[in-house]
């Protein structure tokens, strides 16, 4: 009995345990849901908390970035501003050689818009062109040092431009280069500028030179031009005297070459003299012919020189001095065109309305064509494009002028015609000149031609020339062809002259350049005393503008000498014809 209680205790005990260690362990489960719920709701609190807190935090931090992006942009913009207001070409690229940021010079220059060349290489803009400054840019990037001024042709839309470059590396924060910026400055316009002074200062040298040689030229001009005119006075006198046709033709031979010799200081004035053309009506095949045997002595004997007439009697009107000069201009070029040896040919034709309305020349006139060919090496279009530039030549330095061309033109401006080229490389060049025709009212000169009635009646002349020979054959033919004449030796002594006869004197002939008083000073004197006795001026030198141009003096004819006693006559008779009218 009391076993079966015992164990029925023990029974009640276990359980009894069992029942409060599940109480224990229920409580346990019950107060670790309340701490999870507990968690939970303070977890969920903390997290819309923190979710509001975030909210707040990437709105404030996406403001400062606006805010920050904004003033990036603004800075850029100013900086866009710095760099588009500077007279520099300035622009940025990467290692790739990419330009990442240009000013608007630049773009300008490239003859592309900034938005084409943001990003891409030069050689993308321009696949044609070669890399602008590659190798300039590697060892700047590979040594982080700059490069100053330095020359580089940067070829663009508008043609190639030349550029002093400074490249600098680009770095960044850290220090680190990541591409170079270029700072370039357009020297295209200086440059030619420079060549322009240049070219400027050599033509100022030039024309010093020849206004050098244009004044010794008249030095020597005048005294060989006194000389011969000694020669010719008396190789006339003696023409007059002597009947022997043997002893004649020697005088042709000295009156022959006195021609040649004033044609050739003719020509030696002619660079530096601006004379007006005197014109006068002249065959142009006889003109040819003389031209042709001047030409003749003077070229290669490798060159042969023909004249090609297509036309019958060709009357020509102009100045044939001047215009002497033109031919004598070409037919040299054209010989310097043919080292080798060659052909010249002088043409002369009809021009055509055609020609004329082209070159808007004078209604005026009728034209003749005076063309002369070469069969030379010819000239390029450049070159043709240039030929009309004072100072341009294609010679070796020393070897010409440059003004033949320019000349030319000027002369036949001046003649109311005009002048073209037509020339082809190897194939030779011709130059044609379109020269006014005579009308039929203008009489024809011809060399040796002298009016039969030249002689005096007693009028009285006062000779004035400083070279005694020249003075005293000039007296002398003036004697014999029917004139009273009294000489003086100089300005001074032809005042004296002038006062010890007053009302006398009918015509004074003089010379420009003399010693003491020169021929201007004493005709300003003379028609001081008396302005009504008319003045002849005799002058070498390049004194024609100086006189014509005198407010102070007036003359009535000025004769370049050495003066043919047949011109000298023919123009006192006209003086004093008209002063009787």
């Amino acid at each position: 009995m009391t076993d079966n209680r015992d164990k029925g205790t023990d029974r009640i005990e276990e359980l009894q345990e069992r029942i409060e260690s599940l109480e224990i362990q229920l409580k346990h489960v019950s107060n670790d849901l309340k701490l999870t719920r507990e968690e939970y709701d303070t977890s969920t609190r903390e997290y819309f908390k923190i979710y509001t807190n975030m909210e707040e935090l990437v709105n404030k931090r996406t403001g400062e970035l606006e805010k920050s992006r904004k003033f990036l942009e603004q800075k850029g913009r100013e900086l866009q501003v710095m760099l588009d207001s500077s007279p520099a070409l300035i622009y940025y690229k990467d290692l790739n050689r990419r330009y990442i940021r240009v000013n608007k010079r630049f773009a300008e220059t490239m003859g592309a818009p900034i938005q084409q060349i943001i990003g891409n290489t030069y050689r993308q803009i321009f696949p044609e062109q070669h890399e602008h400054g590659a190798a300039t840019e590697s060892r700047v990037i590979e040594t982080g040092q700059s490069v100053l001024k330095e020359e580089q042709v940067l070829e663009t839309r508008h043609g190639k431009r030349q550029i002093l470059v400074d490249t600098v590396p680009y770095h960044s924060i850290d220090s680190e280069v990541i591409g170079v910026i270029g700072f370039a400055q357009d020297i295209t316009d200086l440059k030619r500028a420079e060549s322009e002074k240049e070219t400027l200062e050599n033509q100022l040298l030039q024309a010093q030179k020849l206004e050098s040689i244009g004044v010794l030229a008249g030095g020597i001009a005048h005294d060989f031009n006194n000389i011969m005119a000694a020669i010719s006075g008396a190789a006339q006198f003696l023409e007059m005297k002597i009947q022997d046709e043997g002893l004649s033709n020697y005088i042709e031979m000295i009156n022959s070459s006195i021609t040649r010799g004033r044609s050739i200081t003719d020509r030696v004035l002619s660079f530096s003299r601006n004379d007006t053309p005197s014109f006068r009506a002249f065959s142009g095949i006889e003109y040819l012919e003389s031209i042709k045997d001047i030409v003749g002595h003077t070229l290669s004997k490798d060159i042969n020189i023909t004249i090609d007439s297509q036309v019958g009697e060709a009357t020509l009107y102009g100045d044939p001095s001047q215009l002497q000069q033109v031919i004598l201009n070409l037919c040299i070029n054209a010989s310097d065109a043919m080292p080798n040896g060659g052909e010249i040919i002088l043409t002369i034709s009809h021009a055509t309305e055609t020609m004329v309305q082209k070159h808007n020349a004078s209604t005026e006139y009728d034209y003749y064509c005076i063309a002369v060919s070469d069969t030379g090496t010819g000239m390029s279009p450049e070159t043709q494009n240039r030929i009309l530039d004072p100072f341009f030549t294609t010679k070796e330095p020393g070897k010409g002028t440059g003004l033949g061309l320019t000349v030319a033109y000027r002369i036949l401006q001046q003649h109311k015609g005009w002048i073209t080229v037509d020339s082809h490389a190897g194939n030779g060049t011709t130059v044609t000149m379109g020269i006014p025709a005579a009308s039929s009212s203008v009489e024809t000169e011809s060399i040796g031609r002298m009016s039969q009635d030249l002689n005096g009646s007693g009028e009285h002349i006062l000779l004035v020339e400083d070279e005694a020979p020249l003075r005293s054959l000039m007296a002398e033919r003036l004697r014999v062809h029917g004139y009273k004449v009294s000489v003086a030796d100089d300005g001074r002594n032809a005042i004296l002259k002038f006062l010890d006869t007053p009302g006398d004197i009918d015509i004074v002939v003089t010379d420009i350049k003399m010693p003491n008083m020169d021929g201007i000073s004493l005709l300003r004197h003379i028609q001081q005393m008396n302005q009504s006795v008319p003045f002849i001026a005799l002058t070498g030198l390049v004194d024609r503008n100086r006189v014509e141009e005198s407010e102070e003096v007036r003359f009535d004819s000025l004769l370049q000498k050495p003066v043919e006693v047949p011109e000298l006559l023919k123009t006192i008779k006209k003086i004093l014809r008209s002063q009787v009218d």
